[in-house]
């Protein structure tokens, strides 16, 4: 289970949104007055619960289209999607309620509509609009303790995590800069980590962890998707 504590406050305000409620830990928002299914709640604050779900939007998207403001996961392992889905109804409480989507001959998604929640990851934590190769490793994260960190990473590692043939785990990503924030965050809890190479036929770089090192890691960044779990070494 994903804890509720430690917790830090959220620096933040909406710049085109509705307050129309406010509580100890959470903001109620609207877009509009009119649309009572534009309501949800935003968190003042950053727990490992959230961090979670921004590192598993390495596995996702926030999409604009003018009209329609939504965040969405793709993955081939619905189980983990479901965990997704119970995650941010926790966190957000929308009225408007996320649902798997299938088609045929592609992974299944997870989309969620709401303008609030799209905002908030938007300005919050600097998710840019469809492709996400220049996202960098947000600075609430980086600002954050470990214990709040660690989450990130553990979703991060759900989405873009490798567990290769020989027992190997490492991360793969696109954006190199992210890619080494992770890698430091990692190395900062006395954890090795090999290298951080470009793939030129992908596109991609990737590091791995120290195979001395696997057992260490997985106690101190424990993985929520369970497809995953399987092919852990440990």
């Amino acid at each position: 289970m994903l804890p509720d504590t430690p917790r830090i406050k959220i620096p933040f305000g909406f710049s085109d949104a509705l307050v129309l409620e406010e509580t100890r830990d959470y903001f109620l928002v609207a877009s509009s007055k009119r649309f009572d299914s534009a309501k949800a709640f935003i968190p003042k604050f950053l727990n490992p619960k959230l961090a979670y779900f921004v590192g598993a939007l390495r596995d996702g998207t926030i999409s604009d289209s003018g009209s329609k403001y939504e965040v969405s996961f793709a993955q081939k392992d619905e189980s983990w999607l479901n965990f997704l889905n119970g995650l941010t109804v926790e966190l957000f409480k929308p009225i408007n309620k996320p649902k798997i989507v299938r088609h045929k001959n592609c992974s299944p998604r997870l989309f969620l509509s709401s303008k609030a929640i799209f905002m908030f990851l938007n300005e919050v934590f600097e998710v840019p609009i469809g492709n996400k190769n220049s996202w960098n490793t947000p600075k609430l994260i980086l600002n954050a303790p470990f214990e709040i960190q660690k989450y990130y990473v553990s979703g991060f590692f759900d989405a873009d995590g490798v567990i290769r043939n020989d027992g190997r785990i490492g991360f793969c990503q696109a954006n190199k800069r992210a890619l080494a924030e992770i890698k430091t965050i990692i190395e900062g809890r006395g954890i090795k980590c090999c290298g951080l190479t470009y793939q030129p036929r992908n596109g991609v770089c990737y590091f791995n962890i120290s195979k001395q090192d696997n057992e260490k890691f997985l106690q101190e960044i424990y993985s929520f998707n369970e497809a995953k779990r399987k092919n852990l070494p440990y």
